[in-house]
């Protein structure tokens, strides 16, 4: 009896304890990628990002990414903000049946040679709000020479150095192309 009372006595301590044990939860997996476009100085490129889950609904995203301003000029992109010169931040969400976010960014190419555009920061989740833990990836952008064998121009003002970008304030966010009021 006594062998009794400690077995349940021991099945009761392990019973209690157990739901105050840590208990390890893992994210969901996913990817931030981008396209690696080749251009000419003086062009402007497009460059693709996309943030990929597993197959699971994605739900909200924010990238900060970074870019050389010497190389480049951001001129707009789908739910971009650009922060300073070589900083750019995305905002985005899904719908609840999308695995993936898509979207633009256009530069203008100021010089030859290779620029990178890489994340410095991220925040992503599922739809479910489970944490999304991704691959960060970058994009490499090769430019030739102009048209006219310009190995460099000069910036627009359309984007570089938080400058007024033509009628358009700084931090603006754009959508398809088209600035939304108020940032938002």
């Amino acid at each position: 009896m006594k062998m009794m009372k400690r077995i349940a006595a021991l099945v009761l301590a392990v019973c209690l304890i157990t739901p105050f044990m840590p208990q390890i939860v893992q994210a969901a997996e996913g990817r931030i990628m981008f396209s690696d476009p080749e251009t000419r100085v003086g062009d402007t490129v497009s460059i693709k990002g996309v943030i990929r889950t597993a197959g699971e609904p994605i739900g909200d995203a924010d990238i900060t990414m970074t870019y050389d301003s010497e190389s480049l000029e951001f001129i707009e992109g789908d739910g971009v903000t650009l922060s300073e010169a070589g900083s750019i931040s995305y905002s985005g969400g899904g719908e609840g049946s999308e695995t993936e976010l898509v979207f633009m960014m256009d530069f203008r190419v100021l010089k030859t040679g290779e620029s990178i555009l890489d994340i410095v920061d991220y925040t992503a989740y599922l739809y479910s709000d489970e944490r999304l833990n991704c691959e960060k990836g970058s994009s490499r952008i090769t430019a030739k020479e102009g048209p006219n064998g310009e190995k460099s121009v000069e910036p627009e003002g359309t984007g570089n150095g938080g400058e007024r970008l033509q009628g358009r304030s700084p931090g603006a966010v754009f959508r398809h192309g088209r600035e939304l009021p108020d940032g938002t």
